[in-house]
C-alpha cells in the first residue's frame, strides 16, 4: 500500500489527522510520478507557515499510525538457534541411538550374568576366564558402537549437516528481514513522535518569540518547506534577535503561562 492509499484509507475511517493530508495531497494523475517542482524561497507570513506546520503534525501523526500499524501486523520472527548448539544436539541424539541399538543382546547379558557368578568362584583360574572373557564382551560392544557411530557421523556429517545449515541461513536470513524492518518501523515511531512532541513546539515557541519581538514574517522561506527547512528558518531569525529583546520576550510569555496555569488550577479548585 503505497502512502496515498494508507492516507485515503485512514481518512474513509473518519480519522481526522489523514483528512487533512489527504486534502493536502495533488490529485492524482497521469504524471503523478514526477516530482513537483519546489516553490522559490520567498518571504512567508507565520499564517502561513502555522497552515504548513499543521499539514507537517497531521503528516507525522499519519507517519506514527501507519508505522504502528505495520509494525502491529509484522509476522513475528523467532531468533533461530545457533548452528553449532543445532548440530551438538543432532549429534548427542545419534550417539544415544546407537548407544541404545548396540546394547548387549539377551543372550549376551544371560552370559555376563553367568560370568559374574563365575568370578565369585574360589578357583582363582575359573575368576581370571570369566574376568578375561567379561572384558571380551564389553570391547566387542565398545567395538561395534564406535564402529556404528564412526559411520552415522560420517553420514552425517556428508548429507544432513548441509541441509542443516542452509535451513538455519534461510531462519536467520528471514530473522534479519523481519528485525531490520521492526527496527525500521520503531524508528519511524520514534522520529514522528519526537517531530510531534519536540520540535513541532519548538519551531512553534519560537515563533511565538518573534511575533511577541514584532516579526510578522520568515524571510527566505519555501512555502512547502519541511519541519527541518521551517526550523531552521525561524531558528535563523530567532538567533538575529537582541538578545535583551529574546530575553524580554521569553520572560513575559513565561509569565503569561504560569499565570494562565494558576488560573486554571484556580477554577479547577473553586469547582471541586
Amino acid at each position: 500500500m503505497d502512502y496515498r492509499s494508507f492516507v485515503t484509507e485512514k481518512a474513509r475511517a473518519g480519522d481526522p489527522a489523514a483528512l487533512r493530508v489527504l486534502d493536502m495531497l495533488p490529485a492524482p494523475g497521469r504524471n503523478q510520478e514526477r516530482t513537483a517542482p519546489s516553490a522559490e524561497p520567498r518571504r512567508v507570513s507565520f499564517n502561513e507557515v502555522r497552515a504548513r506546520i499543521e499539514v507537517i503534525r497531521a503528516e507525522q501523526e499519519v507517519r506514527y499510525e501507519h508505522s504502528r500499524a505495520e509494525r502491529a501486523g509484522l509476522q513475528r520472527v523467532a531468533q533461530p538457534a545457533a548452528l553449532d548448539d543445532l548440530l551438538a544436539v543432532e549429534r548427542k541424539r545419534i550417539q544415544e541411538q546407537i548407544a541404545n541399538a548396540t546394547e548387549f543382546s539377551d543372550v549376551e547379558r544371560a552370559r555376563l550374568a553367568r560370568l559374574a557368578q563365575e568370578k565369585r568362584s574360589w578357583n582363582p583360574l575359573a575368576r581370571a576366564v570369566a574376568t578375561r572373557a567379561q572384558a571380551e564382551l564389553r570391547d566387542a560392544r565398545r567395538s561395534r558402537y564406535d564402529s556404528a557411530v564412526v559411520k552415522a557421523m560420517r553420514k552425517f556429517e556428508e548429507r544432513a549437516v548441509p541441509q542443516i545449515a542452509n535451513r538455519v541461513a534461510a531462519e536467520e536470513r528471514q530473522y534479519r528481514q523481519f528485525a531490520s524492518t521492526s527496527l525500521d518501523l520503531e524508528e519511524q515511531m520514534r522520529d514522528a513522535r519526537a517531530a510531534l512532541r519536540d520540535r513541532i513546539p519548538q519551531v512553534e515557541r519560537r515563533m511565538l518569540v518573534l511575533e511577541q519581538a514584532g516579526v510578522s514574517q520568515l524571510e527566505d522561506c519555501n512555502i512547502n518547506a519541511n519541519l527541518r527547512q521551517l526550523s531552521a528558518a525561524i531558528d535563523r531569525q530567532y538567533r538575529v534577535l537582541p538578545e535583551a529583546i529574546r530575553r524580554d520576550v521569553e520572560s513575559r510569555i513565561r509569565s503569561e503561562h504560569h499565570n494562565r496555569d494558576r488560573s486554571r488550577e484556580s477554577i479547577s479548585m473553586g469547582g471541586r
